[in-house]
């Protein structure tokens, strides 16, 4: 009988480590871009509140990057979308490889990406977006063609703000700056730091 216990315990244990795997994998599956294989919007935002958070209890800062792909609507119309698609996943891969392990890449929407670069302040982080941009560029350089894909990046720093919201806002404010100023490029919202 106690064998017998003992064996059926030990199914019922090998059954609940197989359905938390499962539960884990699906976890994943809803927080991953599928087209990517980046974190997606839920879990930037998620993620975003988190470190948000740990920042306002006295945590270190970080800097968060709002990234356009430049002229990707062009690439689509002309192209298709299949070739939307793989630039995306090009673009994906190529600023994945570029930055530290402890970065994190969010794909938020059909051609934006989002960064979060922990323990980062504002002016060695734009010299990280400048990096992406040329790095970018010269990945691309036999698949533009006629479109001027590129990179317009805005960054900010979690110092000088006051809700996550404000800090999604200066980021786009920033990367807005940026396309404004002809794309393929880096634009900083610099803030006045809160005391």
């Amino acid at each position: 009988m106690i064998e017998r216990l003992k064996g059926e315990n030990e199914q019922l244990r090998a059954l609940i480590r197989q359905q938390k795997d499962e539960i884990e994998s699906l976890v994943k599956l809803a927080d991953t871009d599928v087209l990517t294989g980046l974190a997606n919007r839920r879990h930037f935002k998620r993620t975003l509140q988190q470190r948000f958070s740990e920042h306002q209890r006295g945590g270190p800062s970080f800097c968060l990057m709002m990234i356009d792909v430049d002229e990707f609507k062009r690439v689509n119309d002309c192209l298709g979308h299949s070739a939307g698609d793989r630039l995306l996943q090009m673009i994906a891969q190529g600023i994945t490889k570029n930055l530290r392990d402890c970065d994190l890449v969010f794909r938020v929407g059909g051609d934006e990406l989002a960064v979060i670069l922990p323990n980062s302040e504002l002016k060695p982080s734009i010299g990280v977006a400048e990096r992406l941009i040329e790095r970018i560029h010269d990945l691309l350089a036999g698949y533009r063609g006629d479109a001027a894909v590129g990179l317009s990046i805005g960054i900010t720093t979690s110092e000088s703000k006051s809700t996550t919201l404000a800090l999604l806002e200066s980021a786009d404010r920033a990367m807005y700056q940026a396309k404004n100023r002809g794309g393929n490029r880096c634009s900083a919202d610099i803030d006045v730091p809160r005391k």
